[in-house]
């Protein structure tokens, strides 16, 4: 949340109805000033909208009325040529080297498994401040040459559809973009069951397969159940797809215009601000 953010809240909240769209998990850390603030602003809002179900459960002190689940889109994979090539049986991980997003945990659990599918390697699309110390793990636990740290992708559909498998270790998310873009390619998908998202998409068994956060051992397993059986991955992958309709651009987009339209509905007294930014 940004302090510019908040201080048009703050100035225009009595004249304007204004819609808050809350990103991330409120479990991520902004310290008590801007927890203080969040509380005071989000109560003035005449909706607050969030990108899942698990968040918006978060914010039982607010009106059920006024929290709007709405998603992100999944935008369907495009017939444009992979950024990074890689060939081989591989897993595949992306999003910003953080602490959040646990590639800590997915490194350990292919540690694991290693010896065991020597042929598979590990593709981990993405930067962040903590790539160094990632591949220090890396090296670490003997992983060296199986662990491609590839980058920033611009073609993120294509560059995942080249694995088999998809894993997606967060600690806590707000909506798991990548996870969406990896069951849109139609990738076997294995994703942490945790606070913000994983499980609004993920159908346990059906469509992919979720596991407890920060659970190596849970990881591991499931990483070589996959690994092992390619029928279970084919047919997850033909489930996953199934996110490109349920979050097709043209159903958000009309979430969106429903929430504003009642937006201004329910606040008859105050003048809806065009921006034209």
């Amino acid at each position: 949340m940004e302090q510019t953010n908040v201080l048009t809240l703050l100035a225009v909240g009595g004249r304007y109805p204004v819609i808050v769209s809350e990103r991330v998990h409120p479990m991520h850390p902004v310290g008590r000033p801007w927890a203080w603030l969040r509380r005071i602003t989000y109560g003035r809002a005449a909706a607050l909208v969030v990108q899942t179900a698990s968040i918006g459960r978060e914010y039982g002190w607010l009106e059920t009325a006024r929290v709007k689940v709405i998603p992100n889109a999944a935008i369907p994979s495009g017939g444009k040529e992979p950024t990074v090539r890689f060939s081989g049986p591989a897993i595949v991980g992306m999003g910003r080297l953080h602490e959040q997003k646990g590639f800590d945990i997915l490194l350990r659990a292919f540690a694991k498994t290693a010896r065991e599918f020597p042929e598979w390697k590990l593709v981990i699309f993405g930067d962040g401040p903590r790539r160094e110390e990632l591949r220090e793990l890396a090296t670490s636990l003997g992983l060296a040459h199986r662990v491609v740290f590839a980058g920033v992708t611009p073609t993120p559909h294509v560059d995942l559809a080249q694995g088999d498998i998809f894993a997606f270790p967060s600690r806590f998310e707000g909506f798991p973009n990548a996870l969406c873009e990896a069951m849109a390619s139609g990738m076997a998908c294995v994703a942490t069951d945790c606070p913000g998202g994983p499980a609004d998409l993920i159908d346990d068994g059906r469509n992919g397969l979720l596991v407890p956060p920060g659970d190596v051992k849970a990881l591991t397993e499931t990483l070589g159940r996959l690994m092992a059986d390619q029928p279970l991955r084919i047919r997850l992958g033909l489930q996953a797809g199934e996110v490109v309709e349920r979050f097709s651009v043209e159903r958000v987009m009309d979430q969106w215009e429903a929430c504003l339209i009642e937006a201004v509905a329910t606040n008859p007294g105050k003048r809806l601000k065009q921006c034209a930014e």
